[in-house]
């Protein structure tokens, strides 16, 4: 009887120790569909604090987010930020732009903010911009992996040669 009661207890808690847990993976990646070099300079208070170049035809990781939780998933949703910042350590709260370099010549600035400076360059992205990289509203969302413990997320953006063109215009 004795056993049958500490089975009975070691079991329930058992079962009350593990809670569904869930997990959620976000990756980002920057796709080169023109025919030259994109170089991206990421600027933090001013000051450039890193720069990467993506080859034609290739992909750059931008984020890669891993999230754990207990509870239901929650399902997508277009309004949550799904990558807070990148691989480069620029933070939309301490950037304010980063420079886009078609060909190591022609510049097209994103701003992180929806407020643009007093001075803008000739060829800029405010935030809203549909084709502003720091605004992930802009980046192309496919469920990659989707079960009721797990969910992975593939955010795409593309550079074409309309950017491309855009730039040198």
């Amino acid at each position: 009887m004795k056993f049958k009661i500490l089975s009975v207890f070691f079991i329930t808690l058992l079962f009350s120790a593990c809670q569904a847990g869930w997990t959620e993976e976000n990756v980002a990646e920057i796709e080169n569909q023109t025919s030259t070099i994109v170089s991206i300079q990421f600027f933090e208070e001013g000051q450039i604090v890193d720069s990467v170049q993506i080859q034609p035809t290739e992909k750059l990781l931008y984020a890669r987010e891993v999230f754990a939780g207990t509870g239901k998933l929650s399902p997508p949703d277009v309004t949550k930020e799904y990558f807070s910042g990148h691989k480069y350590g620029v933070w939309p709260r301490r950037s304010d732009s980063l420079v886009v370099i078609f060909n190591h010549r022609y510049r097209v600035t994103h701003y992180y903010d929806s407020i643009l400076p007093a001075n803008t360059p000739t060829k800029f992205y405010g935030y809203n911009h549909e084709r502003n990289i720091p605004n992930q509203k802009n980046f192309e969302m496919v469920v990659k992996k989707a079960s009721k413990q797990t969910v992975s997320y593939l955010f795409t953006y593309t550079f074409t040669e309309d950017d491309y063109r855009f730039a040198k215009e």
